[in-house]
């Protein structure tokens, strides 16, 4: 495979030692060979179940898109129909399987069976141990459990034991050192109860030395058995597997069995590199056997300080040195470790809290740009995802590179193969590509460059930045959500302000209906009068008096065509000035009272119906320069809120009383009350509130005291405040500054 391939790993989590383990030991031959590592922590995917409830398993899909150029995975398929079901049904990549192997692929094993037969062989020979514990995986861990046991029974046999069933346990949970059945009891401390509680077997008797399936579970035993008094290795010995890092300060040091890392990864290095060709072979690699002291063997620096000081020699003294040297390396290492994480931790909180505060993705970004190098990263690129057309596609949007954040203003669907080549080109080493989720809901990944630093990062960064991109996204909806309730609120005022004037209409063709009717009326009978006054004339009989008399009716009936004319020209003068008024915002320059009278004549209609009275004062000189249709739409919201709410059904007539007065400021002061009904507090509390009315099934609206509070507040800059209670009517108080408009005159 020619250099500049990119190989995808794709492996649990960060938190499986074993996976990074192996990691390490190929990373180094890769970057000699002008490789890519892509990591791709893809979450625990043993069973379908787990898949269906993993945040990261859409990383499965994402491995399509990335189009990488072989593909490692690790370990944790459960069978080969579920590894080609999820995996290789979705990608023509070469895939090669490590610890697993799958008929058609070539993988990587280690030879659990030699490595299990070495330990057991160990207790029997060189501690005399006959009754030993063979603590499995999961059943339905197959290929390994069936290896290891495999082992174990040859070495029973090799050394004439009998095997027996029952010495034979299961773990249900052992993948993850932070696995536990529940929070109080971790599948170390299951073993220990069922072997020396429920079954009551006596340690060094029934039980006399116990080999685990990993590290983690036998440093579990170790702990458990301490607590109900049983001493390792003085009473059972015990045996671990991974040789992890917490094995060599354990108490007592856990002997264990080791993967040769580098060896697998020059193995795996091979077989990718030869991913060309059609192959299917497999490579076997021997568990290093670590002697230590939980199998009853003593250490060699153990051995060296039971030397009395006469006998140590120049070589004893050098291999003190020599193992002093290297427990201090190795306790270092975890200190530094430890403080490393602990100030990564304390970093990504902070980066969490801060960027809480920023509501763009330009804002939060760059704010983590000044974080980022804290915790020694040098690359990041964020990538949304879409699923418009089906399939995953994605574009990038920010590039963490050089100490800042680039924003990508092209936000065209990248091609397969440039998803990778940005990263690759900007950033030479190993890249971490993490997906982006809210909830199940896949909302795009974030590359990271692979540093040595605390692989919990990445885990919280990539959920630091699904918080920030979810948040930014939640904004932006809801401001396009208030801008389309203000328009359909905007929308839903203009109804309100026309079926007002609607109403008005109504009103207004029913009030001029009886004068123009009397009109009419006149008009035909002065008609037919005018016809006898004719007759009168031209006849030869010409009485005066007569003559006289119809041309009294003649008046009379013109006086009342007149007057009804009149009237009905008032009303119209009234309701047009009104009408155009509230249909359109106009600027002019009008007498108030006048102008309230109009109102109330346009009202006339809806205040006969009833046998309130309107009480008016207002100076009769004051002049405003403004728009009278807000001055319409106040009082008409008002008045008829009276008439509606607060006065209907009082067994007697109320008033309503409005007094307008001018301010020192020049401005004016609006006193409006009614004596009728008055409202409880937790309607008068809501009584501005739009869409709230206590009239719904009479078709009212809960918008007219919303538009009375809107003009007040918004359009003419004033204030509106409001006092009832049950039984005393309404009393509101009205303020106006002198200038209503940017180009008003104020008050005359």
């Amino acid at each position: 495979m020619a250099a500049g391939k990119k190989i995808g790993f794709l492996f649990s989590d960060f938190d499986d030692s074993r996976a990074l383990a192996f990691y390490h030991g190929v990373t180094g031959l890769s970057s000699k060979a002008g490789y890519t590592m892509v990591m791709l922590p893809a979450g625990p995917l043993g069973s379908q179940e787990e898949a269906g409830t993993n945040d990261r398993s859409g990383l499965i899909e994402l491995v399509r898109l990335l189009r990488l150029d072989a593909i490692i995975t690790f370990q944790f398929w459960e069978s080969c129909e579920w590894f080609e079901s999820v995996l290789a049904r979705h990608t023509q990549t070469p895939i090669l399987t490590v610890l697993r192997k799958y008929a058609g692929y070539p993988g990587i094993l280690v030879t659990h069976e030699d490595s299990l037969f070495r330990a057991v062989t160990h207790l029997v020979h060189e501690h005399r141990c006959k009754n030993i514990i063979f603590c499995a995986g999961t059943e339905t861990d197959a290929q390994e459990y069936r290896s290891r046991l495999n082992g174990y029974k040859k070495a029973l046999i090799e050394c004439s034991i009998e095997f027996r069933p029952e010495y034979v346990l299961f773990s249900k949970d052992y993948s993850s050192p932070r696995s536990a059945v529940n929070e109080t009891k971790t599948p170390g401390k299951m073993i220990a109860e069922e072997l020396f509680h429920t079954r009551g077997w006596q340690a060094g008797k029934d039980v006399d030395a116990i080999v685990a399936f990993n590290d983690h579970i036998a440093m579990n035993i170790i702990t458990a058995l301490a607590d109900m008094g049983i001493r390792v290795p003085h009473d059972i010995r015990v045996i671990g597997y991974d040789n992890s890092p917490e094995s060599e300060t354990a108490d007592p040091p856990l002997t264990t069995l080791g993967i040769r890392w580098e060896e697998m990864g020059k193995a795996a290095m091979n077989i990718v590199s030869a991913m060309e060709k059609e192959t299917d072979s497999t490579e076997f690699i021997p568990a290093a056997f670590v002697i230590r002291e939980s199998c009853g063997c003593t250490s060699a620096i153990k051995k060296l300080m039971e030397i009395s000081p006469a006998a140590i020699d120049d070589t004893s003294f050098q291999t003190i040195i020599g193992e002093l040297h290297h427990s201090y390396t190795h306790i270092k290492e975890l200190a530094q470790n430890c403080s490393r994480k602990e100030q990564s931790q304390k970093t990504v909180r902070s980066i969490g809290q801060l960027l809480a505060e920023y509501h763009t993705l330009d804002d939060a970004f760059t704010a983590l740009s000044d974080y980022l190098p804290a915790l020694h990263l040098s690359y990041c690129a964020v990538f949304r995802a879409h699923h418009d057309t089906g399939t995953l596609s994605c574009t990038q949007i920010y590039e963490f590179a050089d100490g800042m954040w680039q924003k990508d203003n092209d936000r065209t669907p990248l091609d397969r193969c440039a998803i990778l080549e940005k990263a690759a080109a900007r950033y030479k080493g190993s890249l971490v590509v993490e997906p982006l989720y809210v909830g199940s809901t896949q909302i795009g990944f974030a590359v990271f460059s692979m540093e040595d630093i605390e692989y919990a990062v990445y885990d919280e960064l990539r959920n630091t930045i699904s918080n920030v991109i979810y948040t930014a996204d939640l904004i932006i909806n809801l401001q396009n959500t208030l801008s389309d309730l203000k328009k359909a609120q905007a929308y839903l005022i203009e109804s309100e302000k026309l079926a007002a004037l609607g109403q008005l209409v109504a009103g207004i063709a029913h009030e001029i209906n009886t004068p123009v009717g009397i009109g009419i009326t006149a008009s035909s009978y002065l008609k037919s009068k005018a016809e006898e006054y004719r007759n009168t004339v031209t006849g030869n009989d010409i009485n005066p008096a007569v003559l006289n008399k119809q041309l009294e009716t003649i008046e009379e009936s013109s006086d009342l065509i007149l007057r009804n004319l009149v009237r009905a020209g008032e009303l119209i003068g009234s309701f047009k000035q009104v009408a155009v008024d509230n249909a359109n915002d106009v600027l002019r320059s009008f007498n108030l009272k006048e102008y309230l009278h109009d109102i109330l004549v346009s009202l006339g209609p809806a205040i006969k119906k009833t046998s309130h009275a309107i009480v008016l004062y207002c100076p009769d000189d004051l002049k405003l320069h403004t728009y009278p249709g807000l001055f319409s739409q106040i009082f008409s919201n008002l008045i008829l809120n009276s008439l509606t709410h607060g006065l209907s059904g009082k067994p007697t007539p109320g008033t309503i009383h409005i007094h307008i007065s001018r301010r020192k400021d020049k401005g004016i002061a609006i006193h409006y009350t009614d004596d009728g009904k008055g409202m409880e507090k937790d309607v008068l509390r809501q009584i501005f509130n739009p869409f709230f009315t206590t009239n719904r099934p009479g078709g009212g609206s809960g918008l007219g005291m919303f538009i009375v509070y809107t003009i007040i507040h918004q359009k003419l800059k004033g204030s509106i405040s409001v006092e009832s209670s049950p039984g005393q009517g309404i009393d509101i108080h009205i303020e106006l500054p002198p200038a209503l408009d940017t180009r008003a005159t104020g008050v005359a």
